[in-house]
């Protein structure tokens, strides 16, 4: 956005017309008057804006120059036949001879800069100034109530608002030998609450003899102005009026609004706490619950713990055991696999068959015989087998004696017991089963010397 374009829109809705501000400005013709401007030295106007001063001047034939930063008015005035210039204040005084003006003016100028500007173009100000000259400085009067909540900030390139007592001390302060404030534009002075909208601060560059006089003039010219525009200030009064009591109504509306809305809130606030209560003991029974969920699963993993433990226990205990079975199965077959398993075989068949023979409520007499003689048949048949019980019987002389008595008892008729003494009758079956025996041992032994000759 142009704000060139935009500031001169905004100067011709707000600033009013040409003419009421030329009428407004008109109260400062005796200051002009009192600093006699010539062409050697004229009057300067920084930021002319719309040149409602400039045309003032021009028309009275009094000399002027007005500089602005605004292109769109330096062209709208230069098309006016004004003699304007597109520059910088401060930079512009700086390059202008002392002595030069007889009246500097700045109308709602010093409102636009921050304060260290200001007092460089006050300072550029006193030293283009000839001695006499004066310097008129107009801006928003902030003790002005409209001004001061409302119509200052309604222009975007203002600064900050200066307060009379502000402007008129920093005047003082860097060298100017008379400094008066007038207040302007309507309204009466001193310290009501409704002051003028505007102030003027004048101050004069030494030496200031008739500065008194001049200052008097103006403040007649005010006067009479506030005079010819009092009925409409007074409308202004009866309107700002109206409105404040318009806006006390509103206020107190407001105000029993807001204690309506403050009760609705405290209302909605209790039962917000309430919801909160209630929110907090859910959470509470939740955390308990989650305690006790918590307590559950450290339970059931330390349950989980222990019978892994006590899995890896009985896996180990059955690793041990199969490592176990298998030795002793190993030694089995070991032991099954060597000869003196296989060489004692028949001596362990026997051994059964007689524990069969001498165990009567077990088996009969007659059944038991019966067996041990198929035993004895079974075992003169295998031919093989005779070498092997020579051998069983020399190397096991005892235990070969016990089974043959073992034998012969199980075998014989005679039930009751045998005395040490009495001789040893034997059965039919068992005289036979003797004399084979004795005869297979013969031959055994036969054997087994015939192999000892020969080696």
């Amino acid at each position: 956005m142009d704000m060139d374009i935009f500031y001169q829109a905004f100067e011709a809705r707000f600033r009013g017309s040409r003419d009421e501000i030329k009428g407004r400005q008109g109260v400062y013709l005796p200051l002009v008057e009192y600093v006699a401007p010539s062409d050697a030295h004229p009057v300067l106007d920084i930021g002319f804006g719309r040149g409602e001063w400039l045309e003032l001047l021009r028309d009275r034939g009094i000399p002027a120059i007005g500089i602005d930063i605004n292109a769109r008015f330096v062209g709208v005035a230069t098309a006016a036949g004004f003699n304007v210039q597109e520059q910088d204040a401060v930079r512009f005084l700086g390059e202008e001879p002392e002595g030069k003006y007889s009246l500097i003016s700045a109308f709602h100028v010093v409102e636009h800069v921050n304060f260290d500007v200001l007092v460089d173009m006050l300072e550029s100000i006193l030293r283009a100034l000839k001695p006499g000259g004066a310097v008129l400085l107009e801006t928003p009067n902030p003790m002005n109530v409209q001004v001061g909540i409302n119509n200052f900030y309604l222009d975007p390139t203002h600064v900050r608002p200066l307060p009379s007592l502000l402007l008129s001390f920093a005047a003082e302060y860097l060298g100017f030998e008379r400094v008066a404030v007038v207040k302007v534009n309507g309204g009466a002075s001193g310290t009501d609450l409704y002051e003028a909208p505007d102030y003027a601060v004048v101050a004069f560059k030494a030496p200031a003899e008739s500065a008194g006089e001049c200052v008097a003039l103006i403040e007649t010219a005010i006067q009479a102005r506030a005079k010819e525009a009092a009925p409409a200030l007074a409308r202004d009064a009866l309107q700002l009026i109206q409105g404040a009591v318009g806006a006390e109504h509103e206020s107190k509306a407001a105000r029993l609004k807001m204690l309506e809305l403050r009760g609705e809130r405290d209302v909605f606030r209790e039962k917000v706490n309430q919801q909160a209560l209630l929110l907090l003991a859910d959470q509470s029974r939740i955390s308990a619950l989650e305690s006790a969920l918590d307590k559950l699963q450290d339970t059931i993993r330390r349950e989980i713990e222990v019978e892994h433990a006590v899995l890896a226990e009985e896996q180990h205990v059955q690793t041990q055991l199969r490592e176990e079975i298998n030795r002793v199965n190993g030694q089995l077959a070991a032991v099954y696999a060597s000869t003196s398993w296989q060489v004692t075989r028949p001596l362990r068949l026997a051994g059964r068959a007689a524990t069969a023979l001498a165990a009567p409520r077990q088996t009969s007499k007659k059944a038991a015989k019966a067996g041990l003689r198929r035993l004895v048949r079974g075992v003169q048949a295998q031919v093989w087998l005779r070498p092997c019980l020579n051998a069983a019987a020399n190397r096991f002389p005892v235990l070969w004696g016990s089974l043959l008595t073992s034998v012969r008892g199980a075998m014989s008729d005679a039930s009751p017991p045998m005395r040490k003494d009495a001789p040893l009758e034997l059965g039919e079956d068992a005289r036979r089963f003797k004399a084979l025996l004795i005869e297979q041992l013969a031959r055994k032994n036969a054997n087994v010397n015939s192999g000892w000759r020969q080696k």
